[in-house]
């Protein structure tokens, strides 16, 4: 049981901030002690620890690059998502992307796509969805989706692709079918996304602060939605940046309807509200 009792000092919680912030880009105002405080009890105690100090000496015994680094970002993000979320970004790619971006690739050819953030996989499996029912008419197209995450415990989730059937209700009973297996018996009321979805995926761990993010493909469009409000805005502007770098010639950027790019209109034209145009 975690000892809810366990004080975290104002000087130590400030600690805890500069850390996170210069690992993982994070910005954590006084107002967040108490989320920081309640997440990092659970490690405290995994550990053995009596105190948060106790937990930073032991991080910092690591040089702050050890396994617990991992585990401790991993307990201080927040993961929120669901299929569809967002819809009308669905529609856009349906409707009006991807139709553009066959005619642009001949008809034929690989559609790369980057979920960054992709947390528990559901956005990374909706994108599955829409591409491939919109690729059955064009039988010499493919797609492939990168999904990344700072998180380990969230990509082993979406790795697995097993959700509980309540997470699926905006899907719809015909794609249900399709693309998810449901489960029997331990795993009544949970479903799985099928094998042919889940192949279309990489999925790999990626911290957005790390200086090189060792990917060898550049995308047609990346979604990086609902992340960016945790940073501060230099690092907003570093990160829009380097995905600008990644995408291809005319590529998309999809972000989160509480975002903005203006401060980086030199890079990307604007579609519509939180879609941009390299």
């Amino acid at each position: 049981m975690v000892n809810q009792s366990m004080e975290l000092k104002d000087k130590t919680f400030k600690k805890f901030s500069s850390l996170i912030y210069n690992h993982a880009g994070i910005v954590l105002s006084d107002i967040k002690k108490q989320l920081v405080k309640s997440r990092l009890a659970k490690r405290v105690y995994a550990l053995g620890l009596k105190s948060y100090e106790e937990y930073y000496k032991h991080l910092e015994t690591d040089n702050f690059q050890g396994a617990e680094m991992v585990f401790m970002l991993d307990a201080i993000s927040t993961n929120k998502t669901s299929f569809f979320r967002e819809n009308a970004h669905f529609e856009l790619l349906k409707n009006t992307l991807l139709p553009e971006l066959v005619e642009k690739m001949g008809g034929r050819g690989v559609m790369k796509l980057w979920s960054a953030a992709c947390s528990t996989g559901e956005e990374c499996y909706t994108l599955c969805i829409v591409l491939s029912e919109f690729l059955q008419n064009y039988p010499s197209m493919d797609f492939h989706i990168l999904a990344t995450d700072i998180s380990t415990q969230v990509l082993q989730k979406a790795q697995l692709g097993i959700y509980n059937i309540e997470q699926a209700e905006d899907i719809g009973t015909p794609l249900m079918r399709r693309y998810f297996q449901r489960g029997h018996n331990n795993f009544r009321g949970r479903i799985r996304v099928k094998e042919e979805l889940r192949s279309h995926c990489t999925f790999k761990r990626l911290n957005f602060m790390d200086p090189n993010w060792k990917l060898n493909d550049s995308f047609d469009i990346i979604f990086c939605r609902n992340a960016m409000i945790y940073f501060d805005k230099p690092t907003q502007a570093r990160l829009v940046e380097r995905f600008h770098q990644h995408l291809k010639p005319e590529g998309h950027l999809f972000i989160g309807h509480s975002e903005s790019l203006l401060d980086s209109r030199q890079l990307f034209s604007y579609v519509q509200p939180t879609v941009y145009k390299k």
